[in-house]
């Protein structure tokens, strides 16, 4: 009986909302997911006195009889806390999408997209970009051969580049390519005096082809001006975004394809590097001037800011495309726990975000 009147109430509330809670149910009952059969008895449990009071009583009973932890996870399957909404409309390195496996995956987004200015650019993009992977690819063999003696933090950061450098939609990632050049330029910056002149001499090489490619792509553009105009004076919640990592991973592959914590670890990891052990100089030579780093091109940002914003940026993305599986036939008592998890740690993460005074 008590079944039956919370159904009656909720197909009149479903439309006005004035159930909250009892509507949601309702609305996720026709679509055919549930939350679990504890979960189901609490809503239809309510007594009749209790309904009679009303809707805002019922929702108060419902509430505080959900099994310990249940209520605020359907919270945030019901309505979020201000602090908890996404942000809107900020670039991130990583598009995602929900699959037909009901898994959030990385999907084809703008991260590879080139913006010609002139009629020509075309064909300029796409000699800048066979520029980028020649050498690159040169400089890498040399280094697995060993023909070079320089730290092994090139070699594998030489492996990502060639990796992220975008190929087609899709395939690679043009903001990780611009991370992976700035690592590489930081520990030229620390190295210059140490390195041997053809090692330096072609990964100058390789770096510059990367600052001529970044000006066919717009989303570098729009992402090194979000950083210059950010505000840097609060500190990153570096901890809340490794939990908010781990989260995905403990949800995948339930929730999430593996490309998706690959990718979170991957730009994770994209940090400026440290420097290494001071070593004996080289005598500098002849060609000591060409063997330096190339000079940062205008409006560069700071390699450490501009990794901080990719972390946040992706979390933000993937916050914002997981909370949609609410509306979808997933294990919504399996979806809510796990959206509890991430929301427990995004929280800081987009108060940076919203620190940074990034446009909304």
């Amino acid at each position: 009986m008590g079944k039956s009147r919370l159904v009656k109430l909720a197909r009149g509330a479903s439309g006005r909302r004035e159930l909250g809670g009892v509507a949601d149910w309702y609305n996720e009952r026709l679509r055919g997911v549930s939350r679990g059969e504890d979960y189901e008895l609490v809503f239809a449990s309510v007594p009749l006195d209790v309904w009679d009071k009303g809707p805002a009583a019922a929702n108060a009973w419902i509430k505080a009889n959900l099994p310990e932890g249940m209520g605020s996870i359907a919270s945030i399957a019901s309505g979020l806390p201000p602090e908890l909404e996404p942000l809107p409309d900020i670039d991130s390195p990583f598009t995602y999408g929900w699959n037909s496996s009901l898994r959030v995956t990385v999907v084809a987004g703008a991260q590879n997209l080139p913006f010609y200015r002139y009629f020509s650019s075309e064909k300029d993009h796409r000699r800048a970009l066979e520029a980028c992977r020649a050498r690159a690819e040169r400089l890498l063999k040399s280094l697995r051969e060993g023909r070079y003696n320089a730290r092994p933090e090139y070699l594998e950061t030489l492996e990502y580049y060639v990796e992220d450098l975008p190929k087609a939609p899709g395939v690679g990632n043009i903001l990780l390519a611009y991370d992976d050049a700035r690592i590489l330029h930081s520990m030229f910056l620390a190295d210059a005096d140490y390195l041997p002149e053809g090692f330096a001499s072609q990964l100058k090489s390789v770096i510059g082809n990367q600052f001529a490619l970044d000006g066919f792509y717009d989303l570098v553009s729009r992402h090194e001006q979000a950083v210059n105009t950010g505000n840097w004076t609060q500190p990153f919640p570096m901890e809340a975004a490794q939990s908010f990592f781990g989260a995905v991973e403990e949800n995948t592959p339930r929730f999430f394809e593996r490309d998706v914590g690959e990718g979170l670890r991957r730009v994770e990891r994209s940090a400026p590097p440290s420097a290494p052990a001071p070593a004996t100089p080289k005598e500098p030579g002849a060609n000591w001037a060409a063997t330096q780093p190339p000079v940062l091109p205008p409006g560069m940002p700071d390699a450490a800011h501009s990794h901080r914003r990719q972390i946040a940026t992706a979390a933000n993305a993937l916050w914002s495309v997981f909370l949609k599986g609410k509306d979808l036939p997933v294990a919504l008592e399996g979806w809510t726990q796990a959206a509890h998890k991430l929301g427990e740690n995004i929280g800081p993460i987009l108060d940076f975000l919203r620190g940074l005074g990034t446009p909304m």
